[in-house]
């Protein structure tokens, strides 16, 4: 699918370049940059601040447990044994309810395990203290075998409350493994607004936000006030967050705040020097140069620029 059709079969809204324009002259003007920080633009989950413990656990030992049963087990190993004990540790790591969330993944064992011994095929990677990553590619041991490595070219996001966001995740991973959906997604182990965070290209994009049109209307009470309101982002079928996969290093929300910001320090120089200086013209003229440093297309701000895919 082409990216005019995948748009042609969604109501989009673009981000509003001229709120965006008018932010940061407010910033300039009042030299208050906290207005344009990361953290205050993306927003945080304003319902809950914490994902349910218990629901974690299990989920962990549900995809683990598939994982391991379903596809690491039929894959060639010379070590098979070793394996197993690896894994019973880790079962035993993820069943001990006195540890606090995450707290296994500090310990060198676990580390170990995870990210040496089983991580070319470990579908769950842990994102620091932030994000738990889920690999739909290593939930299949035909799409381990079949399913080239491609890199994504389409974010979708979603603003799902923190008590809700353990069980859809669950969802999603029954969904990925019933249908057969190759997809990486990630959900957010913080408050963040954006707490969830779907990674594909135009060709499956559309299976992805058909999953989660179908997911909405099975689980709407997973769904209440899941509107997207980060600025940055353009907004699909009125919640479903959207923005291109970055061409440079970095997240899609890093690399535009930090073209506000550095807009904001070359402006409010400006400004200092000479007030009259700070046009409507001017403001444009930095701010678009910075978007084009960091690959973004100041007219279709949640597109890259032209040449959207990383070069050769």
């Amino acid at each position: 699918m082409s990216e005019q059709d995948f748009f042609n079969s969604h109501k989009l809204v673009e981000p509003n370049t001229k709120k965006i324009l008018a932010l940061l002259k407010r910033a300039v003007k009042t030299g208050d940059p906290k207005l344009l920080d990361y953290q205050q633009l993306v927003g945080y989950n304003q319902i809950s601040h914490h994902i349910n413990k218990n629901s974690y656990i299990e989920f962990l030992s549900m995809v683990y447990d598939y994982w391991y049963k379903n596809v690491f087990k039929k894959l060639p190993t010379s070590d098979i044994h070793y394996s197993d004990y690896w894994y019973n540790m880790l079962k035993v790591y993820i069943a001990s309810s006195n540890k606090e969330i995450n707290s296994y993944y500090k310990d060198l064992e676990f580390f170990e395990f995870v990210f040496d011994d089983f991580n070319h095929y470990a579908p769950i990677k842990i994102q620091g203290e932030y994000f738990c990553q889920i690999w739909s590619k290593y939930l299949s041991v035909d799409r381990i075998k079949n399913l080239p490595d491609k890199f994504p070219t389409v974010r979708l996001y979603l603003e799902i409350d923190m008590n809700n966001i353990v069980d859809l995740s669950t969802a999603i991973v029954k969904y990925i493994i019933d249908n057969n959906l190759p997809l990486t997604f990630k959900f957010s182990l913080n408050e963040r607004n954006d707490s969830m965070v779907f990674y594909t290209d135009y060709d499956y994009a559309n299976q992805i936000v058909d999953m989660i049109h179908n997911l909405k209307i099975k689980y709407p009470h997973m769904f209440q006030n899941c509107e997207v309101t980060n600025p940055l982002l353009a907004k699909l079928d009125d919640y479903i967050g959207f923005g291109e996969e970055p061409k440079l290093f970095g997240s899609y929300n890093q690399l535009r705040t930090e073209a506000l910001v550095n807009s904001y320090k070359e402006l409010r120089k400006i400004y200092q020097e000479d007030k009259t200086a700070l046009t409507d013209e001017k403001i444009i003229e930095v701010f678009a140069e910075k978007c084009r440093l960091n690959n973004i297309d100041i007219n279709h701000f949640h597109l890259n620029t032209k040449d959207r895919y990383w070069e050769e």
